[in-house]
C-alpha cells in the first residue's frame, strides 16, 4: 500500500501546477510532510524508493522555481540529489532540462561502481525501457568500463554493456550498436575465463551474432553463434542452461536453412529433443521448447519424409498446446500447422480419425486467428484440402458446401502479386469440380474452370505447380466439351494435358495422373469422332503411365485397365489388350499392400472388381487359357496371400537390418497411399 505522504504531496504538487499558487510547495507544512516520508522510508528499505525521490525531488524543485534568497540552493541540492538515482532509471520521472546536469554530476561525483549499479537497474527491463533510460545507462558503462580495467568483475560490466547495446539496436536500427554490442560481448567472454556468469554471457554473444547475421547473411556471424551457444550450453550448472540448449537448437535450424546440411537438422532435432525431456511438466517455458521440437520434426519430414518424425512431429504439436497458456492469437499458427500434418498422417495411413481431427484443428485455428493474419488465408486453404477428402472418404455433402466456403474466403482479397494465390485458386478449383460431380451444376463447372484458369494466369512458367493446374485444366475442359459437343472444346482439353505433360520431368511421381488425364482426353475425342490417331495416342499415354515405376499404383492400375479396353476396341490382334490386362492384374497386390489395412485394401481392390475377370475373358479370346487361369487366380487371392506371405515379405530383411525393413514400409507408404489435388479423370465407357 503506498505511502499517504505520498498522495499528499501529489496533490499540493499537481493543485500547484494547475492553479499557479506557489503557497501551496512553500507551505512549510510542505516541506514537513517530505521530511518525514524520507524518514520513513530510509527506516523500511535500504535504497529510497524511486516514487518516494520522485514526488520528494518535484517538490523541492517547485520550490526551487517558486524562490529566492539563500535558501534557494538547498532546494535544488536536494532536488538533484533526489533525481540522480531517478535520471538513469527512470529519466521519466525527471525534469528534462536537468537531464544534461544530472548525468555531468553523476559521471563526475559518483564512484564508478555506482555507475554499473545505476545501469543495472535498467537491464532487467529489457525492451520496455525509456530510450534516455537506454542512452543513459549505456553512457554510464562505458565510463565504467574505462574506469575500471583492472577489476575482477570487468567482464560482467562489459556484458552488460553488450546487452543494452543489443537491445538500442532492436529499438533504434543503428548498425553501430549492433557492432558494438558484439565487440563487447567478445570481449566480455573473453575477460571472464572463469565468471560464474559465463555461460549468460557466451548466449548473450550468441544472440547478438545471430541478430547480426540475420541483419548482415553473413555465414561466420551463424557460424560463431553457434559455437558460442554450444559452450553456453556445456555450462550446466547455470540455472538458464535449457534455454541455451534450446536456443542452440533454433540456431541449427536456422544454419540449415541455409546451408541444407543433414546434420545440423539431425542435430537441431537431438537437442530440441533434450531441452524438452529435461523441462518438467508445468514449466512455462515447456510449451515453447515443444513447439521448436515440433518445428524441426516437421522440417524433417518435409526433407526426409519418415513416418518417425510425422508421429514427433503431431505428438510435440499435441503437447505443446497442451502446455500453452497463451492467447488464442498465439496458439493459431500451432493449431493450423498440427491440422495440416495430421491429414497428411491420414493421406499415408487411411486412418479416418486423423482426417476428422484434421479438420476439427482447422477449425479451432480459424477461430484462434487475429483478424487479418497473414497465415489466416494458408489455413482456409489447407482445411478446404482436408474437408475435400473427407467428403471423399465419408461423402458428406456438407464437408463439401464447407469445404467450397472456406475455399473462396482463402482467394477473396488477395493481390495477383501474393505467391500463393495461384495455388489457393487452384485448390478452389479442385473443390468446385468434386462438387460438381456430384451436383452437377453448370455452375460448380464454370466456376471451377474459371478458377483453374486464374490458377494458370497467376502461376509462372517455371512453377512446380503449373503442370498440376494444366492436367486440371484438361479434365475440366474435358467435362465442358462432352455437355457442349464442341470440337473446340475437346480440342482445349487434349492442348492442356499436353502443356501439362510436356512440363512435367521424367520421373516425376504425378507425371502418370498427367498421362492418365491427357490419355482420357484423347479417348474422349475418339469416341465421338471415331479418329483412330486419338485411340492410339489414348492407348501410348495410358501404357506410359502404367509403366511409370514412380506413379502411384491406383493410378497404374487404372490406366492399365483403360489401355486394355481401349485395345479391345481398336485391335483385333489383342495383342495390346491382354498386355494391359495382365499390367493391371499384377499391379493388384502391390495396390493392396500390406502396409495397408484390411478395411483400406478392400476398398481399394473393390474399385476395381471384375477386373481379373475381364483379363481372363481376354486372355481366353486370345488362346492363352493357362494364363486366364492364372489370372482368375492372382485377382481372386491378393487378400488371402496377404495374409500368408505379410510376415515372410519382409522377415529376412527385418532380422539383419530392422530399420532399413521399417523405413522401406515407409517409403511405400508415402508412394502408395499419396493423395493428390490433380483431378484424375475416371477413362470413358468403352
Amino acid at each position: 500500500m503506498r505511502n499517504p505522504l505520498i498522495d499528499a504531496l501529489w496533490a499540493r504538487i499537481h493543485t500547484y501546477a494547475e492553479q499557479a499558487d506557489p503557497s501551496l510547495v512553500l507551505d512549510p507544512a510542505a516541506l514537513e510532510e517530505a521530511d518525514q516520508l524520507l524518514r520513513q522510508a530510509a527506516a523500511s528499505n535500504s535504497r529510497l524508493p524511486y516514487d518516494v525521490m520522485e514526488v520528494v525531488g518535484w517538490l523541492r524543485w517547485c520550490r526551487y522555481l517558486e524562490r529566492q534568497g539563500s535558501q534557494v540552493g538547498e532546494d535544488l541540492q536536494v532536488a538533484i540529489q533526489m533525481f540522480a538515482s531517478l535520471v538513469v532509471a527512470e529519466p521519466g520521472r525527471v525534469p528534462q532540462e536537468l537531464h544534461k546536469v544530472l548525468m555531468r554530476g553523476v559521471i563526475e561525483s559518483i564512484n564508478p561502481l555506482e555507475w554499473v549499479r545505476l545501469a543495472a537497474d535498467v537491464i532487467p527491463r529489457g525492451q520496455e525501457v525509456e530510450p534516455a533510460a537506454l542512452d543513459h545507462a549505456i553512457t554510464l558503462l562505458h565510463h565504467a568500463v574505462e574506469a575500471l580495467p583492472e577489476h575482477p568483475d570487468l567482464g560482467s560490466i562489459t556484458g552488460n554493456l553488450g546487452v543494452l547495446l543489443h537491445i538500442r539496436f532492436e529499438r533504434v536500427g543503428n548498425r553501430d550498436d549492433l557492432h558494438a554490442a558484439v565487440r563487447a560481448l567478445q570481449k566480455a567472454v573473453a575477460d571472464s575465463p572463469g565468471h560464474a556468469q559465463r555461460g549468460r554471457m557466451m548466449h548473450d554473444l550468441a544472440i547478438a551474432l545471430k541478430l547480426r547475421f540475420h541483419e548482415l547473411g553473413d555465414p561466420a556471424d551463424l557460424d560463431a553463434a553457434i559455437r558460442s551457444c554450444e559452450e553456453a550450453a556445456a555450462v550446466t550448472t547455470d540455472p538458464f542452461w535449457v534455454l541455451y540448449l534450446a536456443d542452440l537448437g533454433v540456431l541449427l535450424r536456422q544454419r540449415f536453412d541455409v546451408t541444407e546440411s543433414a546434420d545440423d537438422l539431425d542435430r537441431a532435432v537431438d537437442i530440441c529433443g533434450q531441452a524438452v525431456d529435461v523441462t518438467p511438466l508445468g514449466h512455462p517455458n515447456r510449451g515453447a521448447m515443444l513447439n521448436n521440437l515440433f518445428v524441426v520434426r516437421r522440417i524433417r519430414l518435409n526433407r526426409v519424409g519418415r513416418s518417425a518424425d510425422l508421429e514427433g512431429a503431431i505428438n510435440a504439436a499435441r503437447a505443446a498446446l497442451a502446455a500453452m497458456t497463451a492467447e488464442p492469437a498465439t496458439r493459431f499458427p500451432l493449431l493450423s500447422d498440427l491440422g495440416d500434418l495430421l491429414r497428411v498422417r491420414f493421406e499415408r495411413f487411411r486412418e479416418p480419425a486423423d482426417l476428422d481431427a484434421a479438420v476439427e484443428y482447422g477449425r479451432k485455428a480459424i477461430d484462434a486467428a487475429p483478424p487479418g493474419d497473414p497465415g489466416l488465408k494458408a489455413t482456409l486453404n489447407n482445411l478446404g484440402i482436408a474437408l475435400r477428402i473427407r467428403f471423399s472418404y465419408y461423402g458428406r455433402p456438407d464437408d463439401l458446401d464447407e469445404a467450397v466456403a472456406v475455399s473462396e474466403r482463402a482467394v477473396a482479397g488477395a493481390e495477383d502479386a501474393d505467391p500463393d494465390q495461384g495455388i489457393r485458386f487452384a485448390n478452389l478449383a479442385t473443390v468446385l469440380a468434386t462438387r460438381f460431380e456430384h451436383s452437377t451444376a453448370p455452375s460448380d463447372l464454370e466456376a471451377a474452370l474459371h478458377a483453374t484458369s486464374e490458377a494458370a494466369r497467376l502461376l509462372p512458367d517455371g512453377s512446380v505447380h503449373r503442370a498440376g493446374v494444366l492436367t486440371n485444366l484438361c479434365t475440366l475442359s474435358l467435362k465442358q466439351a462432352k455437355q457442349s459437343g464442341v470440337a473446340a472444346d475437346f480440342g482445349e482439353a487434349v492442348r492442356a494435358g499436353q502443356d501439362s505433360v510436356a512440363a512435367t520431368p521424367g520421373g516425376h511421381p504425378s507425371l502418370g495422373i498427367r498421362l492418365m488425364n491427357l490419355g482420357s482426353a484423347h479417348a474422349e475425342r475418339f469416341l465421338k469422332w471415331r479418329k483412330l490417331a486419338d485411340a492410339s495416342q489414348a492407348i501410348a499415354r495410358w501404357r506410359e503411365a502404367a509403366t511409370s515405376p514412380t506413379t502411384q499404383t491406383y493410378v497404374r492400375v487404372q490406366a492399365a485397365h483403360a489401355w486394355a479396353r481401349m485395345a479391345l476396341i481398336v485391335d483385333p490382334t489383342l495383342t495390346s489388350a491382354v498386355e494391359g490386362f495382365d499390367t493391371a492384374v499384377l499391379l493388384l497386390p502391390q495396390l493392396a499392400w500390406r502396409g495397408v489395412r484390411r478395411p483400406g485394401q478392400e476398398r481399394l481392390l473393390s474399385d476395381h472388381a471384375g477386373l481379373a475377370s475381364e483379363a481372363a475373358s481376354a486372355a481366353v479370346a486370345a488362346n492363352r487359357h493357362g494364363a486366364a487361369v492364372e489370372l482368375l487366380e492372382l485377382g481372386r487371392g491378393v487378400l488371402w496371400s496377404q495374409l500368408l506371405d505379410g510376415q515372410a515379405d519382409l522377415t529376412a530383411l527385418r532380422d539383419k537390418a530392422p530399420g532399413d525393413a521399417d523405413r522401406l514400409d515407409e517409403i511405400r507408404a508415402e508412394l502408395d497411399a499419396l493423395i493428390t489435388s490433380e483431378l484424375v479423370l475416371d477413362p470413358p465407357d468403352q
